[in-house]
């Protein structure tokens, strides 16, 4: 996983990832593309302020947002995050 991590930051997001933690895994079996598993990972970027493409707040996303990553991925994200940040889950 390190090196699928090297080469997102550095071909995607132009920063470097210092940590990541596996939330989940998310089922599509009836996606328009075919049936596919997606695993998220929640990242913790360095030099956030240089880093390569658009960035959105999460209740701002384009509307062009993939419908997968706007109703599954994001919010399991989301979730996660937030119950770490306020010690929810322990």
């Amino acid at each position: 996983f390190s090196d699928v991590f090297n080469r997102l930051a550095q071909k995607e997001f132009g920063g470097k990832i210092s940590s990541y933690r596996f939330i989940c895994m998310v089922n599509h079996p009836t996606e328009a593309r075919g049936h596919f598993l997606s695993l998220v990972y929640l990242c913790v970027l360095e030099n956030a302020d240089n880093l390569r493409g658009q960035w959105f707040p999460v209740d701002q996303l384009p509307e062009k947002t993939v419908e997968t990553h706007r109703l599954r991925i994001i919010p399991a994200a989301v979730g996660a995050f937030v119950a770490e940040s306020t010690n929810i889950c322990k």
